[in-house]
């Protein structure tokens, strides 16, 4: 594989996974620099990091990077992906650059029409724990995949790990949800624990899926299961023949017989990143990088930048465009459930059925 020249527009939480993988695996990937509107914080990433810095992105693409990392706020990724893949540059978007369906279709169409390269950074169907319960649910011991419970993670991520498990590519489906707001208490945050005690009030939406072959999902999920140490996150996934439960697989053998094996994680001794994963004494996941330089989101970023490389080469994906936009359009659809209190249904998109690698 040939080294990755990459620039980074953005200069946010996320951002930096780009700049320390590019550090931690300098023979795959070489950051050009970051453009950073804010002197400050321009200031901030050089000292933290000793990275190259930019106010004016021109400067880093005049050097024609292999793709360009949008890592911006969510309000202006659209714009900024949009006009990058106008300008012929390859994008990697660390987040779904739109929700607004038509936006999502222009985007769509710079793509299929106009020969855009564009791919999206969802990261959680390559960690180790979800890769590894993934591959487990596609074994056939499970039987087959009818209901997914998942109260682990928002939006876009939850909809990508939910078809995954489902296996029913971009089947039509219903959404109803409704949202609720509770008090608590702040235990956790990116910059470490928080010991004060202070309730704020957080959103808690859920929701049910109803895809037209049957098959249903129900989401849960508050933006404080990220980071706290008194709300936890939680998988279930059941097929006629057996379930996840969380880390726990219960399962008919071939006789009928019931049986129960957790699955396992064998972790670097420092706790960054996860070797492998196992489950009836054999590897289901296996960390493609060294053990030890890069957590296990980190681990999972990386394998989406590399695969950039054979993207740009091939037009092979590893998370196909069409699931990001189906990712991203759900995404809309739930709010759209949550904000007029009905049941929204799925309407045919152009990105439909075009995908292989679900």
């Amino acid at each position: 594989m040939r080294k990755l020249r990459f620039a980074i527009i953005g200069s946010g939480w996320r951002a930096c996974f780009y700049i320390r993988i590019a550090k931690a695996l300098p023979e795959r990937f070489e950051l050009l620099g970051m453009a950073v509107r804010r002197r400050e914080r321009a200031e901030e990433m050089q000292e933290q990091y000793g990275i190259r810095t930019e106010e004016d992105q021109e400067v880093l693409l005049a050097e024609k990077p292999d793709f360009v990392v949008a890592a911006v706020n969510r309000a202006a990724n659209y714009q900024v992906c949009r006009e990058l893949l106008e300008r012929g540059f390859a994008v990697l978007a660390e987040t779904p650059p739109s929700d607004d369906p038509e936006e999502l279709r222009i985007l769509w169409d710079l793509v299929c029409q106009k020969g855009g390269k564009l791919q999206v950074a969802e990261q959680y169907f390559l960690y180790p724990s979800y890769a590894a319960r993934i591959r487990i649910s596609r074994s056939g011991i499970l039987g087959d995949i009818w209901n997914v419970n998942i109260s682990a993670l928002h939006e876009y991520h939850a909809f990508s790990i939910i078809r995954k498990f489902l296996n029913n590519g971009h089947c039509p489906v219903k959404i109803t949800a409704r949202a609720y707001r509770y008090p608590v208490a702040e235990t956790d945050s990116r910059d470490g624990m928080i010991l004060h005690g202070e309730q704020k009030t957080q959103e808690r939406v859920r929701a049910e899926l109803e895809f037209e072959d049957g098959k249903t999902a129900f989401y849960d999920f508050s933006g404080v299961q990220y980071h706290s140490f008194i709300r936890s996150r939680h998988l279930n996934v059941q097929g006629t023949r057996g379930e996840i439960d969380d880390q726990m697989i219960s399962y008919l053998e071939e006789d009928s017989h019931p049986h129960q094996e957790s699955i396992l994680c064998e972790r670097a001794e420092d706790k960054k990143g996860v070797h492998r994963v196992l489950f009836g004494g054999r590897a289901v996941y296996e960390n493609p990088y060294p053990i030890g330089l890069l957590t296990e989101d980190e681990t999972a970023v990386a394998c989406l930048m590399e695969s950039m490389d054979y993207y740009l080469e091939t037009g092979e994906e590893l998370y196909p465009l069409a699931d990001a936009m189906e990712d991203a359009y759900l995404t809309a659809l739930l709010n759209e459930a949550v904000k007029t209190g009905k049941t929204v249904a799925s309407t045919p998109q152009p990105w439909n059925n075009l995908t292989e690698n679900l």
